[in-house]
C-alpha cells in the first residue's frame, strides 16, 4: 500500500462498474459494487484473496452506486435502477428487503439522512419528482415535484437545527427542501448548459455536497454551464430566489388558454369574414 503495488483484482465481465462501497462485519471488511448491467456483489476483502459473499441481480441497469447505512437491522444498501426501481438489500445476506418504483429512471445514488431518530433514504427520478422513503420498510414519507428531470445525488445536511436535502434537475435549478416533509425553501438557477442535450446516464458528477457549519453551511454545486458554486444557504448571495411551485405553472397556462380562446381566437376567426365584405 506503501508504494501503490498492486494487492489484489476481481476478475469481472458484467461491464461498467460504478463506485464500490464498503462496511464491516465482525472486524472484516466488505465491499459492494454494482456493475451497469445490474449485477450487484459482495465481497470478503479481509484476507489477501477476496472471497465472493454474495450476488443480485437488479431488474434493469444501474448507473448510480450503491449506498449502506449500518444503523438499522439488519444493515441496508440501496440502490436504483434505469426503469424506477429503489430496492433495499440486506448487506449481510444480499436478499431482497423491499422494493418501491421511483416513477422513472434513476440514475444518481441515493442519500441516506435521519429524522426524529429514524434513517430515511432520498432519492431522484426523472419524472421530475424527489422521493423519501423509510430506510426500514419503504414507506414513502414524501414527495415533491421539481421543474426537470433530476439527475443528481440528493444531499442531506443541517442548517442550524434544521434537516435540509438539495437536488439539482434538468431545468438547470438547484434546490432545496425541508428533509422533514419536502416543503420548497429555496431554489438557485445554475445557468444554462454550455451544450444542447444531456444525455441520462451521464450526468453522475453534477451533484451538490454540503459543508455544515452552523449559519455558515454551504452548498458546492457544479454545474453544466461550466461554473462551480459555493453558495450560502442564509446570507448575501445565497439561495433566497424562492422556487416556483408546479401550481404556478399550471395557473400560467391557464391564463395563455384564457388570453388565446377569449381575444386572439375570436379576431383569428373574424378576419375572413371582415374580408369578405368587400
Amino acid at each position: 500500500m506503501k508504494h501503490g503495488d498492486m494487492v489484489w483484482k476481481i476478475p469481472d465481465t458484467s461491464g461498467i462498474l460504478t463506485s464500490p462501497v464498503g462496511f464491516f462485519k465482525d472486524n472484516q471488511l466488505y465491499i459492494i459494487i454494482a456493475a451497469r448491467k445490474g449485477l450487484v456483489q459482495c465481497f470478503n476483502v479481509s484476507d489477501q484473496v477476496p472471497k465472493r459473499v454474495w450476488r443480485f441481480q437488479m431488474p434493469h441497469e444501474v448507473f448510480g452506486s450503491p449506498v449502506i447505512t449500518t444503523d438499522t437491522t439488519p444493515p441496508l444498501m440501496f440502490l436504483g435502477s434505469k426503469y424506477g426501481n429503489l430496492i433495499a438489500i440486506d448487506a449481510h445476506t444480499g436478499k431482497e428487503v423491499w422494493q418501491k418504483m421511483a416513477g422513472n429512471w434513476i440514475d444518481n445514488t441515493a442519500c441516506i439522512g435521519e429524522i426524529d431518530d429514524e434513517k430515511v433514504v432520498y432519492i431522484g427520478s426523472h419524472d421530475y419528482h424527489l422521493y423519501a422513503f423509510k430506510a426500514e420498510n419503504g414507506d414513502l414519507l414524501w414527495k415533491k415535484a421539481l421543474g426537470g428531470e433530476v439527475y443528481s445525488a440528493p444531499c442531506f445536511f443541517h442548517h442550524g437545527d434544521k434537516a435540509l436535502v438539495a437536488a439539482a434537475s434538468l431545468d438547470n435549478h438547484l434546490y432545496i427542501m425541508d428533509a422533514r416533509n419536502g416543503d420548497m425553501v429555496t431554489s438557485y438557477f445554475t445557468g444554462r448548459p454550455i451544450w444542447d442535450k444531456v444525455a441520462k446516464g451521464d450526468t453522475l458528477w453534477g451533484s451538490p455536497v454540503a459543508i455544515e457549519a452552523g449559519e455558515e453551511t454551504a452548498l458546492i454545486h457544479g454545474s453544466f454551464n461550466d461554473v462551480v458554486y459555493m453558495l450560502p444557504i442564509a446570507k448575501e448571495c445565497s439561495l433566497r430566489a424562492m422556487a416556483r411551485s408546479p401550481g404556478t405553472l399550471w395557473w400560467s397556462l391557464l391564463f395563455v388558454l384564457i388570453i388565446f380562446g377569449g381575444i386572439i381566437l375570436p379576431v383569428i376567426i373574424n378576419l375572413p369574414l371582415k374580408h369578405n365584405r368587400f
